[in-house]
Parts: C-alpha cells; sequence; structure tokens
C-alpha cells in the first residue's frame, strides 16, 4: 500500500469522526479507532489532530475550488455558468450532507483557530481569483465585488439552512436565486 493511500485512509477516518461528533469531540484515539490502525501509524503521518484537520480542510476547500472552475471552464457566460453551478449545489445540498457538515465545522472552528481563519480568507481570495473569468460582464469592479460576495453568502447561507433545520428548497427557490444573482450584473 501507497504512503499516499494510508495518509488519505487517515484522512478518511477523521472526515467521518468530525462529521459525526465534531472537532472538538472528537479525540486522536476517536481517529485511530476509525482508522483501524495502530497508534504509531497515524502519528508517523501527523503530528496532531490539528495537523489533519488542516489538511482535510485544504483537501474539501481543493475540491469545492474545483468544482467551480470546473463549471467555470464548461461556461462561455456568466448566466449559464449561475445556472449550471447552482444546479450542482442544490443537487449537492440535497446529496451529500456529511460534506456540508464539514465545512459548517471549518466555519466553526475558524471561530478560534487562525490557521483556519487564514486558510478561509486565502480561499476566499481563490473564489474571487477564479471569478475574473467573468469580471468583464460587470459594469465596474463594485458590481464584481459585490456579486461575488453575494455569490458566497448565498452558498453560505443555503448551507447552513439544509444542515440546521433540514430546508428543503424548492425549484421556484432556485431560480429567486438565479434571478438576484443576474440582477447584480451590468
Amino acid at each position: 500500500m501507497k504512503e499516499n493511500s494510508k495518509k488519505q485512509q487517515i484522512l478518511n477516518a477523521a472526515f467521518k469522526c468530525f462529521v459525526n461528533k465534531g472537532y472538538s469531540n472528537t479525540s486522536i484515539n476517536d481517529i485511530i479507532n476509525e482508522y483501524g490502525k495502530s497508534k504509531g501509524s497515524v502519528y508517523y503521518y501527523f503530528k496532531s489532530k490539528e495537523e489533519i484537520f488542516l489538511l482535510m480542510f485544504s483537501n474539501v476547500i481543493k475540491e469545492v475550488e474545483q468544482n467551480l472552475k470546473n463549471e467555470m471552464d464548461n461556461s462561455k457566460t456568466l448566466n449559464e455558468f449561475i445556472e449550471k453551478f447552482l444546479d450542482f449545489f442544490f443537487k449537492t445540498l440535497e446529496e451529500d450532507l456529511d460534506f456540508l457538515k464539514a465545512i459548517i465545522e471549518f466555519w466553526i472552528i475558524s471561530l478560534h483557530n487562525k490557521k483556519v481563519q487564514k486558510k478561509f480568507k486565502e480561499t476566499r481570495i481563490t473564489f474571487f481569483k477564479l471569478f475574473e473569468k467573468f469580471k468583464c460582464e460587470f459594469e465596474n469592479k463594485t458590481k464584481f465585488i459585490d456579486f461575488v460576495d453575494y455569490f458566497l453568502l448565498i452558498l453560505s447561507g443555503l448551507r447552513i439552512e439544509k444542515i440546521l433545520i433540514d430546508k428543503q428548497f424548492k425549484t421556484s427557490f432556485k431560480k429567486l436565486i438565479f434571478n438576484n444573482m443576474i440582477s447584480l450584473v451590468k
């Protein structure tokens, strides 16, 4: 077995623990038990629970960024991107609660962890860079910034609603978000 796959197995075990118990309620022993191997094998790859969490967080953010980039690359216009991405996002809301729980857990930990806060700030900058492709569709820089801020805030709010109250979103709601987003362009 390759080292990377062992490391990934540890990250997968940690993901399950963090999603089910939360970061604060997960011990390194919980991760070891979920992983099913010796304590030494976990400590060979990671020095601490925080290190595991930060790498897992980075991997989740990379996945989000890649999904966003894929939708952008497959879209010729901002309207087309928004429509495709909302379809993808609403599907994720319905099908991948663990992923949503992980994002919420990252937010919670970022309140008290400077390293996670820094990662969130870097991610925000990355999202703005990804949207640069469509910057020319905006009347000015302020409208562009307002749009990306709105986009990120809407996604955050939808995640919270889904996790905390198991909100079921109707197709008409997705259309409402689409129309509001489009209204910010030019």
